[in-house]
């Protein structure tokens, strides 16, 4: 192979990785789950988008009409301690997501794609606001 082939093809591989980091780049600052997980981090933790896993969604109901027979009353407080809005009755398009963290497990109730709600529940089943110790 000749030299001029030689620089050509790392020419082509050198465009190849420009453009595919460009690419990351873009498709990172459009993902809802890093954006997510960036108001997350907020709260002193360190996950990506790919540390959030969607457990389940519904349509047109609300948070309180997902568990009817639930008092839901100490989540909604734990998630209103870290100043999420935290109404359990607001309609809309809920996403049900889930992150593992020393704690326990972050439990994130998305409302037509923000956050509504937002708790650690550990593994003894009590419910903590983020960033509690």
């Amino acid at each position: 192979m000749s030299r001029r082939m030689r620089l050509i093809f790392l020419g082509a591989a050198v465009l190849l990785l420009v453009f595919s980091l460009l690419w990351g780049g873009i498709i990172e600052k459009n993902d809802e789950l890093s954006r997510i997980a960036k108001e997350i981090n907020a709260y002193g933790y360190s996950l990506t988008g790919d540390d959030l896993y969607v457990y389940g969604e519904a349509r047109r109901t609300c948070v309180q009409e997902l568990f009817p027979e639930e008092d839901l009353s100490d989540v909604a407080a734990c998630s209103k301690a870290a100043g999420f809005p935290s109404d359990l009755h607001r309609q809309g398009d809920v996403i049900l997501l889930l992150a593992k963290v020393e704690e326990g497990v972050i439990t994130v109730y998305l409302v037509d794609g923000s956050i509504e709600l937002c708790f650690i529940e550990t593994e003894n089943g009590a419910v903590l606001p983020l960033g509690a110790e």
